[in-house]
């Protein structure tokens, strides 16, 4: 690793003496998609009212704070919820082969498909407890724009 290093510290080092600048993607050159990353986290405060007022601020920090859209992903994930937990499990698919004659004729073979259907209200009740989770989601996430 160290001799890596310092054959890399040599190579720039000799390119540094000829005149040549590094080429694109070296350590010393950031890149591109940093200086976007830069360049748009300006733009916001560019686009600023000048006179800043409390609308404005509460806006902002509703439309852009971190807490506030991970609360926003939480409440995406929960609304999908219902529809996982009350879903009907996968259905089975069986090939047998029960007889395998040494000639290949004959062979005697089966295929199952099971598929269960659930007689109590399980289903019904695991979807109105993640609806329930949904509400408690929202209401925390609501707490939140509350805080920020």
């Amino acid at each position: 690793m160290l001799l890596r290093l310092a054959s890399f510290v040599l190579i720039l080092g000799s390119m540094a003496a000829l005149g040549q600048p590094p080429s694109v993607g070296s350590p010393l050159e950031p890149l591109p998609a940093q200086n976007d990353v830069a360049s748009r986290a300006q733009d916001p405060a560019d686009s600023l009212p000048a006179p800043l007022r409390v609308e404005d601020v509460v806006r902002l920090a509703r439309d852009h704070r971190a807490e506030v859209a991970a609360a926003r992903a939480r409440i995406r994930a929960a609304a999908e919820r219902p529809a996982i937990v009350s879903a009907l499990e996968d259905p089975m698919v069986a090939p047998a082969l029960d007889h395998l004659p040494f000639r290949l004729q004959g062979a005697d073979f089966s295929l199952s498909i099971e598929q269960r259907f659930p007689l109590s209200p399980v289903r019904k009740h695991r979807r109105q407890a993640a609806e329930a989770g949904l509400e408690r989601t929202r209401a925390q996430a609501d707490q939140t724009v509350l805080d920020v």
